[in-house]
């Protein structure tokens, strides 16, 4: 009889020990979830920050030489001129 008993503890004790396993499992597939979700938010952000607002600013008012040559042009990345001169 007592081995009977025992089976059936063995049993109970690895039934708990499953369901505390799978429901740390859900906590952990949760958490991810958010950690992502963060991720994506701060990428995101980083990188419309750089497209409206570019590394070294963009150029405030047309510098022309003529009518028709404008060296530098309202809302055009100062980088983005200076890449194109080297």
């Amino acid at each position: 009889m007592e081995v009977n008993t025992r089976e059936e503890n063995q049993h109970l004790n690895s039934s708990a020990w499953f369901q505390r396993y799978a429901d740390h499992q859900g906590e952990w597939l949760e958490k991810t979830r958010g950690n992502l979700v963060v991720a994506a938010t701060v990428i995101a952000s980083m990188s419309f920050g750089v497209m409206v607002n570019p590394p070294g600013g963009v150029w405030q008012n047309d510098k022309c030489q003529s009518d028709e040559y404008c060296t530098e042009k309202a809302g055009t990345s100062i980088l983005e001129y200076s890449a194109k001169r080297v």
